[in-house]
């Protein structure tokens, strides 16, 4: 359904950002190990340009969890209100029985301490 899209799109997304960030690393070891003079300007646009895909990587890994995480929310919500409703049924059969026979002991007591007393 949906969720299966999303997941798709979402593992396709981050392998493309995984790729970037790998040419990004390997463009700042090449400019590092090229012995070439780098401008402090282009230093930091690598280095800005490296903690934007690590952001985006670590934002599309958290969305990517998220609706697992939503997942489990739900089914441990229904989980919860079922063992809620079987315990209120539970509770609801026992104060019946008890009630229901209530009636009967009472009546039984009273019985045998009237006989007893004549």
């Amino acid at each position: 359904g949906v969720l299966e899209i999303e997941t798709k799109e979402r593992k396709r997304l981050e392998k493309r950002l995984r790729l970037a960030e790998d040419s990004l690393k390997r463009l700042d070891h090449a400019l590092k190990d090229s012995g070439l003079k780098v401008s402090i300007e282009i230093e930091a646009d690598v280095t800005t340009l490296k903690s934007f895909f690590e952001d985006a990587v670590a934002e599309a890994e958290h969305q990517a969890k998220k609706h697992l995480l939503m997942e489990d929310a739900v089914r441990a919500r229904k989980d919860y209100e079922k063992k809620a409703y079987t315990q209120k049924q539970s509770a609801d059969f026992m104060n019946a029985r008890k009630s229901f026979l209530e009636p009967i002991n009472g009546a039984g007591a009273v019985d045998s301490e009237s006989k007893s007393e004549s």
